[in-house]
């Protein structure tokens, strides 16, 4: 048993997934199974639902919507804290307003910052991928974190 938990430290784990994550997706698991053999009902919902592979997919595209809705009361919403969130919201900036690039601002030299082009044009090193996902969040609710 000892093993298995010193695979969780910080030296042997490079990807974060610590004992307390162990523990609660082993929770997780026997929990699931446990009300899936205690109740029947559940488990034939289960497969009916398996069986229709359009119905499964809705499903999961809504669920971690709908359970992320329900803990923002508990979790709010997570403000950007690294040069490259910056960047991403500066390229949904930027597409927002139309544009592909902004203009480079006469005193650039002042403003310069990690993941930022600053010549020829004030723009994002990052391709325009997430940054119009996060532009459609903010054009349809007003918030970036929607997209």
């Amino acid at each position: 048993m000892f093993e298995l938990f010193r695979s969780f430290l910080p030296f042997h784990n490079p990807i974060g997934f610590g004992a307390a994550d162990f523990i609660e997706f082993t929770l997780a698991a026997l929990l699931v199974s446990f009300v899936l053999l205690w109740n029947p009902g559940l488990r034939a919902y289960v497969a009916r639902c398996a069986e229709k592979p359009a119905y499964a997919m809705l499903l999961l595209a809504v669920l971690p919507i709908a359970l992320r809705l329900l803990l923002l009361r508990n979790h709010p919403v997570p403000v950007p804290d690294t040069y490259d969130e910056f960047s991403h919201l500066l390229v949904a900036d930027t597409l927002l307003h139309l544009r592909l690039a902004n203009p480079s601002h006469p005193l650039h030299q002042f403003f310069e910052t990690f993941f930022v082009l600053q010549q020829p044009t004030y723009s994002s090193i990052y391709p325009l991928g997430q940054g119009l996902v996060l532009a459609f969040g903010r054009l349809i609710t007003g918030y970036a974190w929607t997209g």
